[in-house]
């Protein structure tokens, strides 16, 4: 998660849970994947993040544009009914 990027569209990063699963030609190139695996993560497993960064967003003072689940699909098949309701309730 980061408080700030680089992204031209938005203010910061939050990833609620990680991990996807390749459904499509374009995912060939994820670049999930690819930073996932940078920092040891298993990017074909879907968890939930740790409570600190899960629930980073409610110390953030400001408004600001937010890209959720930049390292998953918020919809993902494997993502736990309980911890989309959690990451609804977190925005």
């Amino acid at each position: 998660m980061g408080k700030e990027t680089t992204i031209t569209w938005a203010d910061a990063t939050w990833n609620p849970f990680m991990g996807c699963t390749k459904v499509a030609i374009e995912c060939a190139n994820c670049y999930a994947e690819r930073d996932m695996l940078r920092y040891g993560k298993d990017p074909h497993k879907v968890v939930r993040a740790k409570d600190a960064t899960f629930y980073a967003p409610l110390s953030w003072k400001e408004p600001k544009r937010i890209f959720v689940c930049s390292w998953s699909d918020f919809f993902h098949e494997d993502v736990d009914p309980e911890w989309r309701h959690d990451a609804w309730n977190t925005m």
